[in-house]
């Protein structure tokens, strides 16, 4: 279940709640769609630097054409 959407504006993320969803101090599972294009690369960058949640798990989701690709984030290589 989606709980939050990360915007991507003006070169930061902003969260923004669905459902009127509070952020509490928990673990979340972010998934990064359209991990290896240019937008996606920008998201894992400022993912990398993001300190307003704790981010427990993260997935990287791309085309068939990147299956098997592998992209760094805080210092882990993850396979698409």
């Amino acid at each position: 279940m989606i709980k939050f959407l990360l915007i991507l504006c003006c070169g930061e993320i902003h969260v923004s709640s669905i459902g009127g969803e509070k952020m509490s101090k928990k673990s979340y599972h972010v998934a990064v769609v359209g991990a290896t294009g240019a937008v996606g690369q920008k998201i894992i960058e400022l993912l990398e630097q993001e300190t307003k949640f704790n981010i427990a798990e993260v997935t990287f989701l791309s085309s068939k054409r990147s299956a098997g690709k592998k992209v760094q984030f805080k210092g882990r290589e993850i396979t698409i």
